[in-house]
C-alpha cells in the first residue's frame, strides 16, 4: 500500500485487521486515527480541519453536480481565512448551509478521547497486530511529524520498520519552505525510496537492493541527512531549561531569559489573554495551503512584539547545541479563568536576530482535560505536555529562545475562557500568571546530542 496524509492512516487502519494480505506500507505524513488529527491536547486544530473538511466538501459538491453548493464551497476556500473568526464553531456556514463534510460537526462535538473515536484509531490492539514491512516518513514542519514518529516507535520492536524525516511541510516537499532554504541536500528523495523499497519487497527477483538505515534525519542548522539505529536517539540527555525573569518578561523588550541554571525566588511574569485578539499563528505545523494559513519556519518577530508574548532568551552560545527529539514543557501557571489555554513555541535565534519556529504545541485546561483543575481560584496549576519534536544544531553564536502565551491562531481555536462562551459576546478576558521559582521551575526539557 502507498500514500500519505489520510492515505498513509489508512494503510496502519488496514494492516491493524487480521488477515490482512499486506505485504508492504509506506505510511507518510500521518497519524494512526483521526483525533489527533483533530485535537492538541483538548485544543482544536482549527485551520487544518475547516481547510480539510471544506476542500472534501467542494469534491463532494463536485461528484454530485450540485453547483450552487460547489460555488459556495469555492468562494469559502477563496477567502478561508476570513471563517476562522466564525463563533460558534458548530455553525461553520460553508459546511451548514451546504450539507457537506458532516463529519466535521461529530468530530468538533466530541473533544474528549470517547468511545466515538474507537473506529476511527489504530489503537493499543491495532499496533500489536501489525506485523508487515513500514517504511514510515514525514517533515519536521509538517502537522503529522509527531504521530509520524510515534507510528515508529509503536512498530520499532517489530522487523523491517524505516524512519525518513526530511525538513519539509505536509506540501510541498521542497528544500525551500518558509523563510528558510535547507540547501540542496533537502531536495525530495521520497519517491526514489519508495520505488526501491516496494521493489524490493514485491517483486523479489534481486534488481533491487534495500540499502536504508533504520532511521534516517535531516539535521536543520546543519542541513545535513544522518543514519541512526534508533529513535529516539539513546545517547540524547534531556536537559532542562528554565524560564527566568524579573517579572516583566512580556515582549521581546522584556526581562526574559533561559538558562540551564534552576530559577531563584523570582517574580511571575503576568500577561492578559483576550480571545478577541489572538496571537496570530506565523508560521508552524498547519496543513494548510499557503494561501490558507501560514507554514513552515517564520521569523516570530512580529509575534514577540506582543505583550500578551512571554520570551525568555538565552544567551548566544559559544558552541553548537543539538536538539533532536521529542521537546517538552513543564510549566507552573494560574489564570484567572475557570477554563483557558498555554501554548509554548521553541524557536532559534540567529545573530541577525531572525527568530525562527522549530515546534509549538498548546494545552487546555477544562474539567475534561484535568477534572477538578484550580484555575479561576489563583491556584498555580503545573502543565506537563509535548511540544513538539524537531532536529536541529543551534549554532555558535545562536540563541535559544521560548514563547509562552495563551493563543496561536488559527493554528488553533481559540478558548473563550469561559466554560458556556459560544460567541464574541459571551468571551472574556483572562489574567494569566507563569511562575518560575525553586517552588514552581518552569523550564523546557530539550533533548540533546552531546
Amino acid at each position: 500500500m502507498y500514500g500519505f496524509s489520510y492515505p498513509g492512516m489508512a494503510q496502519l487502519l488496514l494492516a491493524s485487521r487480521p488477515g490482512t494480505p499486506v505485504r508492504a506500507l509506506a505510511p507518510g505524513f500521518c497519524g494512526s486515527g483521526m483525533y489527533a488529527t483533530a485535537f492538541t491536547n483538548g485544543a482544536f486544530n482549527l485551520a487544518m480541519m475547516v481547510s480539510w473538511s471544506m476542500q472534501l466538501a467542494l469534491d463532494e459538491a463536485r461528484w454530485k453536480g450540485q453547483r450552487p453548493a460547489r460555488d459556495t464551497l469555492d468562494a469559502a476556500l477563496r477567502s478561508l481565512p476570513a471563517h476562522y473568526a466564525t463563533l460558534p464553531l458548530a455553525e461553520l456556514a460553508p459546511l451548514r448551509t451546504t450539507g457537506l463534510s458532516a463529519f466535521f460537526f461529530d468530530l468538533l462535538a466530541h473533544p474528549s478521547r470517547d468511545a466515538f473515536w474507537d473506529d476511527l484509531e489504530v489503537g493499543d490492539q491495532g499496533f500489536d497486530a501489525i506485523d508487515v514491512p513500514a517504511l514510515h516518513f514525514g517533515g519536521w514542519y509538517d502537522s503529522f511529524v509527531t504521530e509520524t514518529i510515534r507510528n515508529f516507535e509503536r512498530l520499532s520492536g517489530r522487523a523491517n520498520q524505516f524512519l525518513l524525516i526530511g525538513p519539509w511541510l505536509h506540501l510541498p516537499w521542497s528544500q525551500s519552505l518558509g523563510q528558510i532554504d535547507f540547501g540542496d541536500a533537502a531536495r525530495c528523495q521520497i519517491d526514489d525510496i519508495q520505488l526501491r523499497w516496494f521493489r524490493h519487497w514485491l517483486v523479489g527477483d534481486g534488481r533491487d537492493t534495500l540499502d536504508l538505515p533504520r532511521v534516517r534525519l535531516f539535521v536543520m542548522g546543519k542541513n545535513e541527512w544522518r543514519d541512526e539505529q534508533e529513535w529516539p536517539l539513546a545517547r540524547a540527555r534531556d536537559t532542562r531549561w528554565f524560564l527566568h525573569s524579573g517579572g516583566r518578561g512580556n515582549s521581546l523588550n522584556g526581562d526574559g531569559w533561559l538558562s540551564p541554571e534552576p530559577a531563584a525566588d523570582e517574580p511571575a511574569d503576568i500577561f492578559v489573554y483576550n480571545p478577541l485578539d489572538p496571537v496570530p499563528s506565523v508560521g508552524g505545523h498547519s496543513r494548510c495551503f499557503a494561501d490558507q494559513a501560514p507554514m513552515g519556519p517564520h521569523d516570530q518577530r512580529g509575534v514577540e512584539a506582543r505583550n500578551d508574548v512571554l520570551v525568555y532568551t538565552s544567551e548566544a552560545l559559544d558552541a553548537p547545541l543539538e536538539v533532536t527529539g521529542h521537546v517538552r514543557a513543564r510549566l507552573f501557571a494560574a489564570s484567572s479563568a475557570s477554563t483557558t489555554d498555554f501554548t509554548v513555541k521553541l524557536v532559534d535565534v540567529h545573530p541577525d536576530g531572525r527568530a525562527i519556529n522549530l515546534c509549538e504545541s498548546i494545552y487546555r485546561i477544562n474539567e475534561r482535560t484535568r477534572p477538578g483543575h484550580p484555575l479561576g481560584r489563583g491556584e498555580v496549576c503545573e502543565l506537563s505536555f509535548e511540544v513538539g519534536v524537531t532536529a536541529n544544531v543551534f549554532r555558535p553564536g545562536h540563541r535559544v529562545r521560548v514563547e509562552v502565551s495563551s493563543s496561536n491562531f488559527p493554528m488553533y481555536d481559540r478558548n473563550l475562557n469561559a466554560p458556556t462562551a459560544t460567541d464574541d459576546s459571551s468571551a472574556a478576558v483572562a489574567l494569566q500568571r507563569i511562575l518560575h521559582t525553586p517552588a514552581f521551575p518552569s523550564a523546557m526539557m530539550l533533548p540533546v546530542i552531546p
